[in-house]
């Protein structure tokens, strides 16, 4: 498939490569807090997604190491890691901001109110970081594809 992006706005895509790993670890932070934030405030609510959340965040920072490191190589395959885990991950993303947003509109089983809130946060973060993780998807692949080799 070809490169869809020449450039990160200003930056080459290699740097653009090494912003981006940055922000993959940012992600693993931010799904290991928001993990820890239910954790406290609704221990018995949802189990399965602080589990995912804890999982995802490990394999994002896996993969920012991942990306680092095949960016600083000009390996493809460890960057042909990263976009399956970060695939993966916007996919993770997708389902579990919808399924906060059906969640969040049930009336039929009223939530606690601090669970409520954790849910209404969670589906603002990550619904608009989704259009931002695509980007970083493409931009990663189009810089894969610009690498001869293997």
């Amino acid at each position: 498939m070809a490169a869809v992006f020449r450039s990160c706005g200003i930056c080459s895509l290699r740097i653009g490569c090494f912003l981006i790993a940055g922000y993959t670890l940012f992600l693993a932070l931010l799904l290991l807090s928001f993990s820890t934030h239910d954790l406290y405030y609704a221990r018995n609510y949802i189990i399965w997604s602080r589990v995912l959340y804890f999982v995802f965040a490990v394999l994002l920072f896996v993969a920012a190491v991942c990306l680092f490191t095949g960016t600083k190589r000009s390996s493809r395959q460890l960057l042909g890691v990263w976009v399956v885990v970060f695939a993966n991950f916007i996919l993770f993303e997708i389902i579990s901001v919808c399924y906060n947003i059906y969640y969040y509109n049930d009336s039929y089983y009223p939530m606690p109110l601090g669970l409520r809130q954790s849910a209404l946060s969670n589906i603002l973060v990550f619904g608009l970081l989704i259009f931002l993780n695509i980007i970083c998807l493409l931009a990663v692949h189009s810089h894969r594809s610009t690498i001869i080799g293997f």
